[in-house]
Formats: C-alpha cells, sequence, structure tokens
C-alpha cells in the first residue's frame, strides 16, 4: 500500500538532524526516535555476528532509558526467528510464551507485543535485526508496517557505515601493532620536521620534552651537528626524482637517549609520497645492538608506509556512493568475484572510480587482512619499473646500494592493483604473464627464484582488444588479465548519484575548509544534472571543491566554475533542452579536451605541477602521472605561460 504524506512525514522526522551523529549516538538517537514514532516501551538495533551466532545490541532504549553492552543468542528467539525466515515477525501479545528465551535479554522489560525485521547489505547478507516491543498488546497496522519497513532501509545503510568505520579502526591497530612491535626507533615526519608517528621503541628510549612526544620536533633529540646532517639529507632526498629514495646517515651520528645521553646509532632517513605531501621516516638502531639485517629493516619500513596508505584510503573513500542502477549492478559483479582468487580487469573513462571497485574487492575478499599494494604503470619510468615491481639486490645496478623487495613480494598473501596496466612496457609484459600463471620471480640483478601469493586487480581506460590488434599489447596477457571484467560506469549513465555525490562532496569541503554551504537550489540541481560530465566522478569532486572556495555567503556559484556563460547556462535560467544535448567524442576529440583541460589547471597554478597548490593536487592525480600526461600531449611551458 502507498503511504500518504502524513506517514512520510512521520517516517522523515525519525532521521531529521541526524546527519552529524556517528557511532553509538547515532543509533541511540534512532532507537529513541522509534519508539517515539510507533508508540512503543522498547527499540533496539542490533549487529548480527554470524560466526558465533549472536546479536549485539548497538542501541536499546526503554522507556527513554538507554542500555548498551547488550550480547544475546539467535537461536530460538524472536529475534533469531526473524534471521532465520529473514521477514518481518509481529506478534501482536504473549511474546514471552511463544520465545521463552527471549526472556535472557528482554525479561526485565516484561513485553507482550514484538515486531522486528532483518537489516541486509547490498549483497542480501544478513547484518543484524531492528525491533520493538510492547507491555501490552499492540494492533500493528499497515501503515505502521510500511513505515518500519521504509526504517529499517535507512538503518540497514547506517549499519553497513558502522561496520566500514570499524575496519578503519581495526587498520589503525593494525599499522599501530606493526610499528610498536619493531625494537627498532621509528619517527616519522613531514617535510617542517613535525613528529607524525612514533613507535613504542623511540617513545621510550630518545629524549622528549615531557608531554609533547606527539607533536614534537624532530630536532628535539639532536644536537647541533647531527640537525644539519639530517637538513642536508631532507633537502636531497626532496630534490631526488626517484620515487622511494633513501639515504643512511653518517657513521658518527648521534641522538640524545632518555636520560640525555649521547647514543651512537646508525640508520636511514626514508622518503615517500602521499596525497601530494612529502612524508619522511627516521629508522634507528643503536650500532651496540644491531640486531636486524638491512634487507629486513627496508622491508618493515616498506610495509609501514603501504598500511600507512591503504589505512588514509579506507578513512577517504571507504565505499563506493550511489543508488543508480548502474551502480548497483557494479556491486553485484565485486561481489560475485570478490569471495575468488580470479584475476579482475577494471575498465572505464578516467575519473570514474576504478581504484575504489579495486579496492572494494580487496576488502570483501578473503585476502583483505593482507596487503592491497598498487602500482600505476604509466607514473613510473621503464628503466625502473621492473624493480618497483620484482625488487632488486644490493649492486643490480648503479644506486642499488641495498637489497630492496619489489611490491609483488610485498603483497604476498594479499592483492596487487595494476593501475593504467595498457602503459606496462611491452618487455615487462612478459614478466607480470609468468607471476600470473606461476606466482614466481627473480628480482633485478638475482639468480633466485621467489615465490609469492598475490590475486591481481587491473585497470584501465584504454581499449586492451585494440592494443593487442596493434602489436601494443600481448594477447595471451589480455586474456589472463579479462577472467573476470569489471566496467565502471560513466558519470553520465548514473545521473541518479548526481546529487547525491555532489551533496557528499559539499559535505566533505565543508568540513575541510570551515564553511557552512546552502542546500542546492532547483536551477542548481538542474545544471548539476545537464552537465555531460567527461571528467566523472573526479571532474564532479574537483568543480564541487571550486565552487566551496570561491564560494560568497554560503551560495555555491556553479556556472563560474563549470564554464556556463549566461546564454547557455541553467543556472543563468534558461532550459533549453537542445543546449545540452549529448554529443560522442571520438579519440582525437577526448585527447584534444584533455589537452585543454590541463592548460587550464597549469594556468590556474601559475605553471606549477607537483606539491601543494598544483596543478596535480587540483585535478587530483599524481603528479608524475600528470608529468606524463603533458609530456605527452606536448604542452610545452610557453603555452600555459601566456596570459
Amino acid at each position: 500500500m502507498e503511504l500518504g504524506m502524513r506517514d512520510y512525514d512521520r517516517f522523515k522526522e525519525i532521521f531529521d538532524n541526524l546527519s552529524e551523529l556517528k557511532g553509538e549516538p547515532y543509533f541511540k538517537a534512532l532507537a529513541n526516535r522509534l519508539t517515539v514514532s510507533l508508540k512503543v516501551d522498547t527499540a533496539w538495533i542490533s549487529e548480527f555476528h554470524n560466526s558465533t551466532d549472536t546479536l549485539n545490541a548497538l542501541a536499546l532504549i526503554h522507556k527513554n532509558k538507554y542500555y548498551k553492552d547488550i550480547t544475546y543468542s539467535s537461536r530460538a528467539t524472536a529475534c533469531g526467528h526473524v534471521l532465520d525466515d529473514r521477514s518481518l515477525l509481529k506478534i501482536e501479545e504473549h511474546l514471552l510464551n511463544d520465545f521463552p528465551r527471549s526472556k535472557s535479554y528482554l525479561g526485565r522489560f516484561k513485553p507482550q507485543a514484538y515486531l522486528g525485521v532483518p537489516l541486509h547489505d547490498l549483497d542480501g547478507k544478513l547484518i543484524g535485526v531492528m525491533a520493538v516491543c510492547h507491555s501490552s498488546r499492540l494492533d500493528f497496522d499497515e501503515r505502521s508496517l510500511e513505515v518500519f519497513r521504509l526504517f529499517a532501509d535507512k538503518v540497514s545503510v547506517a549499519v553497513q557505515k558502522y561496520k566500514r568505520e570499524e575496519e578503519a579502526k581495526n587498520k589503525e591497530l593494525q599499522l599501530k601493532g606493526l610499528i610498536d612491535g619493531i625494537q627498532d626507533l621509528l619517527i616519522n615526519f613531514d617535510k617542517e620536521g613535525h613528529v607524525i608517528m612514533t613507535n613504542t621503541a623511540a617513545r621510550n628510549h630518545l629524549f622528549w620534552q615531557q608531554g609533547t612526544e606527539d607533536r614534537a620536533s624532530v630536532y628535539s633529540f639532536l644536537n647541533k651537528k647531527d640537525r644539519s646532517d639530517v637538513d642536508r639529507m631532507i633537502y636531497k632526498l626532496s630534490k631526488s626524482k626517484d620515487q622511494d629514495s633513501f639515504l643512511y646517515f653518517p657513521e658518527d651520528f648521534q641522538v640524545l637517549s632518555a636520560e640525555g645521553e649521547a647514543l651512537d646509532v646508525e640508520g636511514t632517513l626514508n622518503r615517500y609520497e602521499l596525497n601530494g605531501n612529502w612524508y619522511f621516516t627516521m629508522v634507528l638502531r643503536s650500532t651496540v645492538q644491531k640486531i636486524q639485517a638491512e634487507k629486513e629493516l627496508r622491508s618493515l619500513v616498506d610495509r609501514t608506509q603501504y598500511l600507512q596508505q591503504e589505512l588514509e584510503e579506507v578513512k577517504v573513500t571507504s565505499q563506493l556512493i550511489g543508488e543508480s542502477t548502474p551502480v548497483k549492478m557494479l556491486w553485484q559483479d565485486i561481489y560475485m568475484v570478490a569471495h575468488t582468487d580470479a584475476t579482475v580487469l577494471v575498465f572505464g573513462e578516467t575519473g570514474t572510480g576504478k581504484e575504489l571497485v579495486a579496492r572494494q574487492v580487496h576488502q570483501i575478499s578473503n585476502r583483505k587482512s593482507k596487503p592491497l599494494v598498487s602500482i600505476n604503470c604509466g607514473a613510473i619510468p621503464a628503466n625502473l619499473i621492473e624493480s618497483e615491481l620484482f625488487g632488486h639486490v644490493k649492486g643490480a645496478f648503479t644506486g642499488a646500494i641495498a637489497d630492496r623487495k619489489g611490491r609483488f613480494e610485498l603483497a604476498d598473501g594479499g592483492t596487487v592493483f595494476l593501475d593504467e596496466i595498457g602503459e606496462l612496457p611491452l618487455e615487462m609484459q612478459v614478466k607480470l604473464l609468468r607471476i600470473i600463471q606461476e606466482q614466481e620471480f627473480e628480482p633485478v640483478g638475482s639468480d633466485k627464484t621467489v615465490k609469492t601469493n598475490v590475486r591481481i586487480v587491473a585497470a584501465t581506460n584504454r581499449n586492451l582488444k585494440e592494443l593487442t590488434q596493434q602489436g601494443e599489447f600481448r594477447e595471451d596477457l589480455y586474456y589472463r588479465l579479462n577472467v573476470f571484467p569489471i566496467e565502471v560506469p560513466a558519470l553520465r549513465d548514473r545521473e541518479d548519484d548526481v546529487l547525491t555525490l555532489a551533496r557528499n562532496f559539499i559535505q566533505k569541503f565543508e568540513s575541510r575548509m570551515g564553511r557552512k554551504m546552502n542546500e542546492l537550489s532547483i536551477v542548481q540541481k538542474k545544471a548539476l544534472k545537464s552537465y555531460n560530465w567527461p571528467g566523472n566522478v573526479r571532474e564532479l569532486q574537483n568543480i564541487i571543491e571550486r565552487a566551496v572556495i570561491v564560494s560568497r555567503d554560503g551560495h555555491l556559484d556553479l556556472a563560474q566554475v563549470l564554464g556556463l556563460n549566461g546564454s547557455n547556462s541553467v543556472e543563468a535560467g534558461q532550459d533549453d533542452p537542445n543546449v545540452h544535448q549529448e554529443k560522442v567524442l571520438t579519440r582525437e576529440e577526448l585527447l584534444a579536451f584533455e589537452r585543454r583541460n590541463i592548460i587550464r589547471a597549469l594556468k590556474l597554478c601559475h605553471g606549477k605541477v607537483s606539491g601543494k597548490g598544483g596543478a596535480a593536487e587540483l585535478m587530483n592525480m599524481v603528479s608524475t602521472t600528470l608529468s606524463s600526461r603533458i609530456s605527452a600531449l606536448g604542452i610545452r611551458k610557453g603555452i600555459y605561460e601566456k596570459s
């Protein structure tokens, strides 16, 4: 039956003003509003743990009193019946007579009537139960049941979000456990020398001003001479063109111990890039108590770096956003292949979120507790990519001053994500084929075969079939990668998701910039939905970010950032349907569009490519990838420096 306006208002009131709440406060508020809406004594939302066949109440409200830490078995209870039948259960009276085992968690409330409904994710997997009960008989009319079902759909989404947040916390604990278990002193800091992270050994054995360990300066435990050495090394690493660089500390390098005494140490200073910023990891060990070989040391540093990057990605882009039919079909493909070890080929236009799809495949798979290691095949020079993928031994080439593990060895037991696979050189394609077939390789300069157990997910925005016909991509590798293809839909094919994504990005940049934006107007919504979005979700994110930056008094100036003028702008009030007719672009037109877009970004950033305020940050691209595209498209300095 259809609900009337009063029923929809009733449903809407439940969720009003809850968007700022998270975790326990969110579920507590939901349960409380449910008791008020349905006029019942008790309401609760439980998370289902299939491995133990138990339910854990995320929030339980009884007559305005909040109860926590309630865990109960699902067997032979009313909630267990809901899970077994996967359907709504209503009992108008005599609840405890029908389900006596429910007394274990409901007995104190003396309930008679009960109403429960299962919660499940997009794949249909049971994730919990939402239920209410009352101390006297209740006649549940069909309108109340419909409101209850609608409520359950919303709560299912909230429970899934809660689970994702718990996964992020677990990743953080995993990272902390890893670095705290290392006996060497690990200090992670930014380019200004501000300490971001230390392990237990560093906190216990180095000299810190009391109470400032977490945000201290890296120079606090160094004397004047050694500070100069660190400054020199930071400067040298910052100028290095190698993607991953490190230097050894001088032989006479010292630090101040916790007792204030000079301590002779050896170690390395490592540089890496994350989200467009340079970070450094100092790894120190006493020369008197050398307990690890350099090979193991480098491995631990690399693993810490990858886990930190993975943690950042989980927090920032933890979920595909959208409820449109193409996105639901995309989720079906992800769930279908995730629990297998099949090789996956993700394809789609630039900016559609192919890496996010790869991360979802990994997070749902049985390999989720192991690393997901990403590599952009188009961003690494051809002469370095073999070492990057397979590692090298000391002396393998000029500059190879120590053994170094490659991405495939670091990802053992986990997943390797190969982005822009169409850019992989032909000679590397042969070795990748061997990895897929034999799960083994030799590091550069070594005759020792290394076994590895990895799952490969590759991504491309190019037509690999055409590349095989042109001799630019091996046909046997193509068929090995194309075991399970997943196409990521373009944003123009997800019109129903545009406004949802836009609101999500507005909230993100509101929080980041400390601003408050007005609600999107009808005209602005039409402008967003009618735009073709050739750059897909990435372009939408960049457009919203620029709109928030140039906003005044909370108003988003979409006309300016979308490049619409008064004659054809929906925001100008003209809604001519002929203006927005879509045109299929040829490859030449797409390349021309990409070239114009990069030139425009370079002009806005005054020619700066990488770093904070550079074109790479503005376009949400890896700086090396942008540099590669600038070179490939023949964009010279004189072009974008013209006024």
